[in-house]
C-alpha cells in the first residue's frame, strides 16, 4: 500500500510533539530525581621537599564536594602545619590571607631537608580535620652526562641510570621571569621509570629547546605515581571514561607529600 512520504513525516513529527507535551505537562511521567552524595570533609595536603630547596611550602586546603553548593573558598585558615624528621620538629608559618598560593612555609635554614631521611608531615585544621603523610628523600642525585641538541631545535637529555635506588625520574622545566627576577615551573616533560630502560644510560625523549632551567630528579615512589596519573588523566579525560583515581599517600586526607633530589642545568 503506498502512503505519501510527506503525510507519513508529519504524521510521526504530530505523535513526537504530542508525547513530548504529555511528558512535560504530566507531573506523574515526569519526576525529578535529586541525587544527595554524602560529602566527607578531608584536608588536601600537597608538598614536595628537596634538599636543594631554601623554602618548604606545604599547600592546606579542603576538598571540594561532588554536590550541592560549592564554597567559595576550599582554602584552610589557621591550620596547625608541622614537620619532622623524627628528632625535631617545626611548625610551619601560616601565609597571609590574601597570598596568591596560600601556602604555610618554613625556611630551610631553621629545618634543612637532608637526602636520606624520612620526613613526616601533619596537618590539623580548626575543626579537627587531621592528616598526616611521610616521604624518604632519594639518597643520591642524578648523574647528569651530557645533552644533545639536534638542528630543528630539539633536546635530549643523558644521564645514568643509578644503581640501587627506586629509579624514579622527572624532567621538568622552568621557567626565569626577567621582569620580577622570580623561577617558576613550566613544564614536566618527562617521568621515567628506570626499571623499563635496558641498560644504565638513560636518554629522555625528544622535546622542543627552550631557554630556561632544565632540573633532573630522582623521585621517591609517591612523587612518580601522583604525577604519572595526572598526565593519563589529561590524555584519556573524555565524558564516557571511567573515573581515574589519582594517587595519594595522605593518611586521613588527600594530595602528596613526596619528595625529590635534582640536579639542574641552564640554557
Amino acid at each position: 500500500m503506498y502512503h505519501n512520504k510527506k503525510h507519513v513525516n508529519l504524521y510521526w513529527l504530530l505523535l513526537i510533539s504530542t508525547l513530548l507535551f504529555q511528558c512535560e505537562s504530566n507531573p506523574i511521567l515526569i519526576k525529578k530525581i535529586k541525587i544527595d552524595i554524602p560529602y566527607q570533609p578531608k584536608i588536601v595536603l600537597f608538598s614536595v621537599i628537596s634538599p636543594r630547596d631554601t623554602v618548604i611550602r606545604v599547600s592546606v586546603h579542603k576538598n571540594e564536594p561532588v554536590s550541592g553548593e560549592i564554597p567559595k573558598s576550599n582554602r584552610i585558615m589557621n591550620a596547625q602545619v608541622s614537620i619532622t624528621d623524627g628528632v625535631d620538629t617545626v611548625y610551619m608559618v601560616m601565609p597571609e590571607e590574601n597570598s596568591a598560593y596560600y601556602e604555610y612555609t618554613i625556611d630551610t635554614i631553621k629545618f634543612r631537608i637532608k637526602a636520606g631521611i624520612t620526613y613526616h608531615l601533619s596537618a590539623t585544621s580548626p575543626e579537627g580535620l587531621h592528616a598526616t603523610a611521610s616521604t624518604k628523600v632519594p639518597l643520591n642525585t642524578v648523574d647528569f652526562k651530557s645533552i644533545d641538541v639536534d638542528i630543528d631545535g630539539g633536546l635530549r637529555i643523558i644521564f645514568d641510570n643509578i644503581p640501587g635506588e627506586n629509579d624514579y625520574y622527572v624532567i621538568s622545566h622552568f621557567r626565569i621571569d626577567q621582569q620580577f627576577g622570580f623561577i617558576y615551573n613550566d613544564e614536566l616533560l618527562q617521568l621515567i621509570h628506570g626499571k623499563d630502560i635496558l641498560g644504565n644510560r638513560l636518554i629522555t625523549k625528544r622535546v622542543t629547546l627552550k631557554s630556561g632551567i632544565y632540573i633532573i630528579g630522582l623521585t621517591d615512589y609517591n612523587y612518580y605515581q601522583y604525577h604519572k596519573d595526572l598526565i593519563e588523566l589529561a590524555i584519556s579525560g573524555g565524558p564516557f571514561n571511567e573515573p581515574s583515581p589519582i594517587h595519594t599517600n595522605i593518611e586521613g586526607g588527600l594530595g602528596l607529600f613526596g619528595s625529590y633530589n635534582w640536579v639542574a642545568f641552564s640554557l
